[in-house]
């Protein structure tokens, strides 16, 4: 199986479960990066090799669109294969911005390859 550079970002009470579940699933994960508008990360109290306690946070409070607009700039600088949105308010933001965001958008493959169902598939 492909190793493959997982995002996922959200909610902090779904972000912890989501990521867990998503480990616990697939081991073609060659890094995970948690993201969140919250400083609070239930993601980085669970064990295991593949948890990477999260690189950034927003020290402010960010919009969702701020948001969106951070991730998907990482995402692309950092060579990320898969973004694992886990909130409504996010994949809102992602359906309203995607003229906005399909020039970085078309940089970044985000695909369903490890079938997990909340997996956001951007054309």
């Amino acid at each position: 199986m492909k190793k493959v550079k997982v995002l996922i970002s959200g909610s902090g009470a779904v972000l912890g479960y989501g990521a867990t579940k998503l480990l616990n699933q697939y081991r073609g994960i060659e890094k995970l990066i948690v993201a969140n508008t919250s400083k609070y990360f239930p993601a980085r109290n669970y064990s295991s090799e593949y948890i990477i306690t999260p690189d950034f946070y927003f020290e402010k409070s960010a919009t969702e669109d701020e948001f969106i607009e951070f991730v998907l700039h990482f995402s692309i600088e950092n060579g990320i294969n898969l973004i694992i949105p886990c909130s409504i308010f996010e994949l809102k933001a992602y359906a309203r911005n995607l003229k906005r965001f399909n020039s970085w958008i078309a940089q970044l493959h985000v695909a369903r390859e490890l079938g997990h169902k909340t997996a956001c598939h951007i054309y």
